[in-house]
């Protein structure tokens, strides 16, 4: 079997970069989003991007298209407070 694709926003920190860790740890390949991201470890991918930049937002799901040929799930966790 392929290895499972995931996208996790919000992964630089908190409950978005213990998502990316546990997936990571089962398996997956983790493209983890967000501002201050850094490094995820084997099969992880830190993409450095504001999310509310839809042109940076765009070009990521074209890289994990180009890269990964696919994406089994996505973690919606990246926010914004003021």
């Amino acid at each position: 079997m392929d290895t499972p694709v995931a996208v996790v926003t919000g992964a630089s920190r908190g409950a978005g970069r213990g998502i990316a860790a546990a997936l990571l740890a089962d398996g997956w390949r983790v493209y983890g989003t967000g501002r201050t991201v850094t490094d995820l470890g084997e099969r992880g991918i830190a993409v450095q991007l504001d999310h509310s930049d839809d042109a940076a937002v765009g070009a990521l799901f074209e890289r994990v298209g180009t890269e990964a040929g696919r994406l089994d799930l996505l973690v919606n966790n990246a926010a914004a407070i003021h």
